[in-house]
């Protein structure tokens, strides 16, 4: 009796440090997909037009329809269509994007399920916009 006492005190105090583990230091599984690169760079001011504009996550993502390239007055800029490869969204970019400040909106799936979105900001042979 005393044995199966002391395998139950075990199997509880397992399952306890078990449970705190899991609440301390939560899966990556369990996170959302975090932006952690733009080509160009939030803010930067390019002296030519990027042939393509490339979003990096920590995890794999899906597109969901509102990615968009947005002018100085507002307009959601024509492009084509981008496609995503593993943790990175790849958007060509039109050849005779004019100079100006533009801002990139985009929003994404995680891996989770979870839709992730935000902005950043460059500019062709002027400063980028605020975001």
């Amino acid at each position: 009796m005393a044995l199966l006492r002391a395998a139950a005190r075990r199997v509880g105090l397992l399952a306890t440090f078990t449970v705190l583990f899991s609440l301390l230091f939560p899966s990556a599984a369990a996170a959302h997909a975090e932006l952690v690169n733009t080509t160009p760079a939030n803010g930067a001011q390019l002296r030519t037009p990027p042939s393509d504009i490339r979003l990096t996550f920590t995890e794999s993502v899906n597109l969901v329809d509102g990615i968009r390239l947005v002018d100085h007055v507002g307009a959601t800029v024509t492009t084509p269509d981008p496609t995503v490869q593993g943790r990175t969204v790849i958007w060509p970019m039109p050849s005779d994007l004019p100079e100006g400040p533009y801002v990139v909106t985009w929003r994404v799936v995680s891996s989770d399920g979870h839709p992730v979105n935000g902005a950043f900001s460059f500019g062709v042979g002027t400063a980028a916009a605020a975001v």
